[in-house]
This record gives structure tokens, sequence and C-alpha cells, in this order.
């Protein structure tokens, strides 16, 4: 009896770990591609631009690309259909929280004066 719980209880874990993997991946296939993205209440400088979600030896990888100015992603976490990361901008860490779909976003950007709403739509 004690035999087939614990036998249970491996195989439970198995799936369930085996079902997180499958969110995860699934987040990543969901971000990766170029997004044109908008901060409406961001200053006029940042409002507009452009983020890529790539693949990078495994590991997922990406950039903001603001007034031609390349800046690298940092802390990625792909989780269900979340994507979350930081940025550093002009000395400050700006952390992000986006709810990805097929052909667009919406989310968070936070930063020392608050959060604003950001938005976004698939490019390539």
């Amino acid at each position: 009896m004690k035999k087939n719980i614990f036998l249970s209880a491996i195989i439970i874990s198995c799936l369930l770990l085996s079902c997180t993997g499958t969110d995860n991946e699934s987040a990543v296939k969901n971000a990766l591609g170029t997004w044109e993205y908008t901060v409406p209440e961001a200053p006029y400088e940042y409002q507009n631009g452009v983020v890529t979600f790539e693949m990078l030896d495994g590991k997922l990888t990406g950039y903001f690309v603001i007034q031609e100015k390349k800046m690298e992603l940092q802390n990625i976490i792909a989780t269900k259909d979340h994507v979350n990361f930081q940025m550093n901008l002009e000395g400050e860490n700006i952390s992000f929280d986006l709810k990805m779909k097929k052909k667009s976003f919406s989310g968070t950007v936070s930063y020392s004066e608050g959060k604003l709403d950001i938005f976004g739509k698939r490019k390539s």
C-alpha cells in the first residue's frame, strides 16, 4: 500500500513538472519576435519603440530600441502568458510585466515614480 502511494506521488509530481515546462515553453513561444509598443503616459521620447525577444543559446533574451538606441533586457522570466523583465534606463531600474497574446500584449511598466500602462502589437 505504501509503495502504491509513493509511486502515485512520483507520477503526480512528474505530471505537474511537465505542465509547468509546457506553460513556460508556451510563454516563450508567444513572446518571440519583434513588437511595436506604446506607453501613452511616458515622457514623449519613451512613448513608442520596438521590443524584440529572441532565443540565444537556449535562453530567452531581448532588447528595446528607443530612438535608435538599443537597450538589453535583464532577468527575463516567462511564465504562462506573462513575460517579466527589467531594463536600466538612464541609471533607473525599470520593471516590466507583460501579458502576451499571439498578436498583442498589454501590461505595466514600474519605476521610481509609479506605474504606467504599456501596449504592443506584433511586428514580426
